[in-house]
This record gives structure tokens, C-alpha cells and sequence, in this order.
């Protein structure tokens, strides 16, 4: 799915664990001081929303896809572009849930090595899942 900037996911105590970044050309680096600034605020929106709510935040003409999942209690942040539907976000962040939890359930007390393990598993899952999204 060409229309995703980056995906960021925060555990349920609040700590990032996972992010993605689809490289798009012509894109710029953004400074990672001020990147983690503006993703902490992100953080603290997405612990205040419901359980399974799609929230969208617009910033500067760039959107903001925040939604939190009630089994795990993962927050999980998407920028898309502009052009981005609103049906294939609510279908790609449902993607995005079912897959954390089925990799994390009842697998939160797991050794750093073994979630990270985990997350690299996700991380070949989720690039597959954007590469075929694209082809569509």
C-alpha cells in the first residue's frame, strides 16, 4: 500500500516496540529529536482513546491514523498520505491488531530476545502485507 508513510506501534505499558518506515522517494529525514518529541504526543493521544475507536489526527496536511485494541492493549500510530481511504485504513490497522495479537497473546512476559524474535517475524509479515497491498 503505496499510501503508508510509517507504522509505530507502543506496547501496553507505553514503551515504543515497534516502527516501520515505507520509504517513498523523494521523502524527506525528518530530525529524530523532533521526530521523538511528536511521536511521544502521539503516544499520549492514543492511551486516551477507546478501545478498537479510529481516531485521525491531521498535522501540517499530513494524517494521522491512531487506534488502541482491547486484547493486548497495543497502541497502534499510521501516517498515510493524503489520498489514503478511510475503508483501507480501518482494514489495514484490523490487519495490523489481528496480527500483533496473535504473535503477542499471552506472550508479554517473553524474554527481550524472544520478542524480538517475534517482532522481526512481524516485520517480514507486514512488508509482505504492503508489497501485495501496492500490487492491488
Amino acid at each position: 500500500m503505496n499510501d503508508i508513510v510509517w507504522i509505530y506501534v507502543i506496547d501496553n505499558t507505553g514503551a515504543p516496540i515497534f516502527s516501520h518506515e515505507n520509504y517513498l522517494e523523494g521523502s524527506k529525514n525528518t530530525e529524530n529529536a523532533l521526530m521523538s518529541h511528536f511521536i511521544y504526543g502521539l503516544q499520549i493521544i492514543a492511551s486516551q482513546i477507546d478501545y478498537n475507536e479510529l481516531r485521525r489526527i491531521e498535522i501540517a496536511q499530513e494524517n494521522y491514523f491512531l487506534m488502541k485494541d482491547n486484547h493486548i492493549n497495543f497502541k497502534y500510530i499510521l501516517k498515510l498520505s493524503k489520498n489514503a481511504k478511510h475503508d483501507q485504513i480501518k482494514s489495514l490497522m484490523n490487519i495490523l491488531i489481528n496480527l500483533f495479537q496473535k504473535k503477542f497473546e499471552n506472550k508479554l512476559n517473553l524474554s527481550i530476545k524472544m520478542k524480538s524474535k517475534i517482532l522481526s517475524e512481524i516485520r517480514e509479515e507486514i512488508i509482505r502485507i504492503l508489497s501485495m497491498k501496492s500490487q492491488i
